[in-house]
């Protein structure tokens, strides 16, 4: 072995014994504990309250099912819900909508469907909401909300004799109370 590689391997050496054989290397720490919580979630719930019967026009007096009767353009059924929604959770926002109804039959094309939201309760008065806006929500509630589901056989501006005689039939009207995200 050379003088060089003698060298080095007895520096190497040396710095071994002193790391290992004459102790160990320090190093500092400090920490502190801060108090834990717990948290739970809220919670967004649409319960139906009662349903009116439909209604041909605004006087046209109660339909029931309408099975039987014979509507001509220009006249409007509409039925009124009421439902509670509890909204629950800081920053709660939600939109209120209704899915569009399906519609079967030959009659199905000449109809209009759509729905009005009033809230009570919280900081709402008999305020109407427009479907699909959020609406921000204080927590709590609960609150009342009257929705009124309407379907126009509009009178339209030119004669169009397709639509006499025709039926057509209604599906289920879905309410739906959906989160939005305000946090902006």
């Amino acid at each position: 072995m050379n003088k060089a590689t003698k060298g080095a391997a007895a520096a190497a050496a040396a710095g071994v014994v002193l790391l290992g054989g004459a102790g160990s290397l320090a190093y500092w720490n400090s920490q502190q504990t801060i108090t834990g919580t717990s948290i739970q979630s809220g919670r967004l719930n649409l319960a139906l309250g009662t349903c009116g019967d439909w209604q041909l026009d605004a006087t046209g007096g109660t339909g029931g099912d309408l099975d039987g009767r014979e509507i001509v353009p220009g006249d409007s059924l509409s039925r009124v819900c009421t439902y509670t929604l509890t909204a629950e959770g800081d920053h709660l926002a939600a939109n209120l909508d209704v899915a569009t109804p399906e519609w079967s039959g030959a009659l199905a094309d000449s109809l209009v469907t759509s729905a009005v939201f009033k809230i009570n309760g919280g900081t709402f008065s008999n305020t109407t909401v427009v479907a699909g806006t959020p609406v921000a929500l204080a927590a709590g509630g609960p609150y009342a909300v009257t929705a009124t589901f309407s379907v126009d056989f509009p009178f339209g501006s030119t004669v169009d004799n397709s639509s006499q005689d025709v039926s057509a039939a209604l599906s289920d009207i879905t309410l739906t109370a959906t989160q939005t995200d305000n946090h902006s």
